[in-house]
């Protein structure tokens, strides 16, 4: 049995019909849903994730050379939330990986790289419980917010390390021997000082 009424059913499909994301995600949000608030957000670009995953999908096309316009995100915010309801007749609960898995076909139905979806590195690492930081356990499925920091947090580290000490390597080999320092007094240190980019963790390394 769905956890929405009939009624509750008919009227965010209605919203989706007329195109309406802004009243479907704040019904959704009424009823109980966590990933109705976050959204809401995206779909207006409000709030912490909601800009965040605007200027990311932005920022990313932009660096892989492709072109982003207002009329392709607000297309993307349009299927993303028709799709939505579609898992909604048939399942109890619409769950993060749910959620995850329409994430991916709509990007891909509109040749939009996955990785300029925010959720993206997460839902690759198993931690789906991180890219909806505003659904209920319910949505959450089971998976634990904190298990999902433990799985990624040794990859990060892992990232962060391995790019901070092969620009560091590069930015010595420009230097003047004389100026030239050994990493490992350098190596993640408060004397070092990363700039971050969606292509990579760290950007350069200044010493």
């Amino acid at each position: 049995m769905r956890s929405l009424s009939d009624a509750q059913l008919k009227r965010l499909e209605a919203a989706a019909q007329a195109n309406d994301p802004v009243l479907y995600y704040e019904l959704l949000s009424k009823y109980g849903f966590g990933y109705g608030k976050l959204g809401l957000e995206v779909a207006t670009n409000t709030g912490v994730y909601g800009r965040i995953a605007n200027n990311y999908l932005e920022n990313k096309m932009s660096e892989l050379g492709m072109k982003y316009s207002a009329d392709l995100r607000n297309r993307l915010v349009s299927r993303l939330m028709q799709a939505d309801p579609l898992y909604r007749r048939r399942e109890d609960i619409v769950t993060v990986e749910h959620l995850a898995t329409y994430h991916r076909q709509v990007f891909g139905d509109l040749h939009i790289p996955l990785s300029a979806w925010t959720g993206a590195f997460l839902d690759d690492r198993g931690a789906q419980a991180l890219f909806c930081p505003t659904c209920t356990e319910a949505e959450l499925a089971g998976h634990s917010r904190l298990g999902a920091l433990r799985e990624i947090s040794g990859d990060v580290i892992d990232d962060l390390t391995n790019e901070a000490s092969t620009w560091g390597r590069v930015r010595q080999k420009a230097l003047p021997k004389t100026q030239q320092i050994s990493w490992r007094t350098c190596s993640l240190t408060a004397s070092c000082h990363g700039r971050l980019t969606t292509r990579s963790p760290i950007r350069s390394i200044i010493c």
